[in-house]
C-alpha cells in the first residue's frame, strides 16, 4: 500500500514549518527536551534535504534520485553546510554562538525553501518528486540491493536515535566549584590591603556550583599571622604560623548551576563579609571552602595547633593579604641580651641596654624617643575596688630622634643607652615613643605636671622597674 502527497510540496512545507516552530523555542530556552528533539533534524537533515530538492526536484524515474539516496544525501549535505556556516561565523564579529548560528540556518532554510517550492511548481506534475510511503518492502531483482537498503535505513535510524539519546541524557562534564572573592564595589582587583587598626576588611564571597549535584557548602574565615624564612642551604621558603584566629563561618546549600556557553556569566550565590582588624601587623585573611559540615569554633580564639589539618582538608582556599601599619618598638638588655624589664642596681651605677625601632608604617616617620625616670606609688582604693597609681616625680633624662623609611625587614635601627641613677628607691624607667617631634626639656628637671599628658599621648611605651640601693 502506498500513501502519496501530490497536490502540495508537503515535505518542503513541513521543513519550513519545523524551522519556524524551533526558532522561538530555542531563543526562549523553552522545554529543554523538546528543543533538543526539534534541533536534531534542523541541524542534521532539513537544510540538506531542501538543497537536495532544489537540485533534484524530479523523481528517480525522470532523471532524479530515489528516496533512499535523497535521504542519505540530505544527512551528508546538512552536516557539511552546518560546518561551513560555523566556519564562516568564526571570522565575523558574531562568532560561533547560538543566536548567530540559529538565525543563519533559519534564513538559509526559509530562502532555499521558497526556491524549492518554486522548483516544485515549475516541474511537470507527472515528473515531480512527491512523498510516498510504501508500507511493503520494495521489490528488486537484486537481493543485495534490498539488503543494502535495509542496512542503510537501520544505520540512519540508529544514528538518529543515538543523537537523540545523547542530547536528552544529561552530559556530566568537569565537576568543579567556582570560589571567588570580590571587593566591596564588585571588582576583582580593587582590594584594600593597607588598613588601620579599627577598620574592617570588607568584600564579597562568591560560590557557583558546577558539581552536578546539590552541595552543602561551608566557608570558614580565619585571620592568620605568619612569617616566612628562606633557607639558603635548602634553597626553599619555610612558613611559620604564629597565630590563626577564627573569625566567622558561613553556610549555604546550592543546587547544580548550569550555564550555556553562549550566555554571559552570572553569579549564583554571593555573601558580604566584614572582618574587624583589631591589632597591628601583617596578616593573611584566609577563606576556606568545605563541602561537608565542619566543627564549631570560638570567635577570636587562636587555633594555630590545627592549621595544617584545616588547610589540608579544605576543598578550596582563597586569601587576602592585609598590612596594618605599625612601628615596632623594643628594648634589649646589655649587649643585645633579652630584656628582663627589672633591674636591681647600686646608686651611681649605670642602667644600660639597647632601644630599637622598625618602621612598618608605609611612609617616612620622624620618631622621637623620650626617656623619663618615674617615681610612683600604688595604693588600693576600697571604694573603686582597684589599684590607683600616683606619680610623685617625673624626671626627664634624654631624648633620641631618628627619621626612618618604611621597611619590610624585622630589624632596622638600634641605639645603645646608658643612664646613671643618683637616687635610691624604686623607680620606673619609661621609654616613650612618639611618631613626631616633641618639645625640648632640661635633663634632670621634674615635669610632674606633664605626667598625664605624656603617658596618654605616647604612641608606644616600654618600661623597666629599677630598685636602687
Amino acid at each position: 500500500m502506498k500513501i502519496s502527497f501530490k497536490k502540495y510540496p508537503i515535505d518542503i512545507l513541513l521543513c519550513m514549518l519545523w524551522s519556524i516552530i524551533l526558532l522561538p523555542i530555542a531563543l526562549l530556552n523553552l522545554e529543554g527536551t523538546i528543543r533538543i528533539i526539534l534541533a536534531i533534524p534542523f541541524i542534521l537533515f532539513i537544510t540538506g534535504y531542501i538543497i537536495v530538492f532544489i537540485l533534484f526536484p524530479t523523481s528517480d524515474t525522470d532523471g532524479g534520485i530515489n528516496t533512499l539516496e535523497r535521504i542519505t544525501l540530505s544527512f551528508g549535505l546538512s552536516i557539511a553546510i552546518v560546518s561551513l556556516i560555523g566556519l564562516g561565523l568564526n571570522y565575523t564579529p558574531w562568532g560561533i554562538r547560538l543566536v548567530p548560528i540559529l538565525f543563519s540556518m533559519f534564513i538559509l532554510i526559509i530562502v532555499c525553501g521558497f526556491i524549492a517550492i518554486y522548483r516544485w511548481i515549475m516541474t511537470n506534475p507527472d515528473k515531480r518528486f512527491t512523498i510516498t510511503y510504501n508500507l511493503s518492502l520494495p521489490k528488486s531483482e537484486s537481493k543485495l540491493n534490498n539488503v543494502l537498503s535495509i542496512l542503510l535505513i537501520a544505520l540512519i535510524i540508529i544514528a538518529v536515535s543515538s543523537l537523540i539519546y545523547l542530547a536528552i541524557t544529561p552530559n556530566i562534564g568537569e565537576q568543579f566549584t567556582e570560589f571567588y572573592l570580590l571587593s566591596s564595589d564588585k571588582s576583582a582587583g580593587n582590594y584594600t590591603h593597607n588598613m588601620d587598626v579599627g577598620e574592617n576588611a570588607e568584600g564579597i564571597i562568591g560560590i557557583v556550583n558546577h558539581e552536578y549535584r546539590t552541595v552543602n557548602y561551608t566557608v570558614e574565615i580565619w585571620l592568620v599571622n605568619q612569617t616566612s624564612t628562606y633557607n639558603e642551604t635548602e634553597q626553599k621558603n619555610y612558613i611559620f604560623i604564629h597565630h590563626m584566629w577564627f573569625v566567622d563561618k558561613i553556610t549555604t546549600t546550592l543546587d547544580h548551576f548550569s550555564k550555556d556557553l553562549g550566555q554571559s556569566w552570572t553569579p549564583q550565590w554571593e555573601e558580604k563579609f566584614s572582618v574587624p582588624i583589631t591589632q597591628n601587623g601583617s596578616f593573611k585573611l584566609v577563606f576556606l571552602l568545605f563541602t561537608t559540615p565542619t566543627d564549631t569554633y570560638l570567635i577570636n580564639k587562636d587555633y594555630k595547633d590545627i592549621v595544617e589539618e584545616k588547610f589540608n582538608s579544605a576543598y578550596r582556599e582563597l586569601h587576602l593579604w592585609i598590612d596594618v601599619p605599625f612601628s615596632k618598638f623594643y628594648l634589649q638588655g646589655p649587649n643585645g641580651t633579652n630584656e628582663t624589664y627589672y633591674r636591681n642596681i647600686i646608686i651611681g651605677e649605670n642602667v644600660t641596654g639597647i632601644t630599637g625601632i622598625v618602621n612598618h608604617e608605609y611612609k617616612t616617620v620622624e620618631y622621637t624617643i623620650e626617656i623619663w625616670l618615674v617615681n610612683q606609688s600604688i595604693s588600693y582604693n576600697e571604694i573603686l575596688k582597684e589599684n590607683i597609681t600616683t606619680i610623685h616625680n617625673l624626671w626627664f633624662l634624654d631624648k633620641i630622634t631618628k627619621t626612618l623609611e618604611h621597611t619590610e625587614q624585622s630589624t632596622q635601627w638600634e641605639q645603645n643607652y646608658s643612664f646613671m641613677i643618683k637616687r635610691t628607691g624604686s623607680f620606673r624607667l619609661a621609654f616613650l615613643l612618639f611618631p613626631q617631634p616633641t618639645e625640648g626639656y632640661i635633663s634632670g628637671e621634674d615635669y610632674i605636671e606633664k605626667a598625664n599628658i605624656k603617658f596618654i599621648s605616647a604612641y608606644k611605651g616600654k618600661y623597666i622597674l629599677i630598685d636602687v640601693n
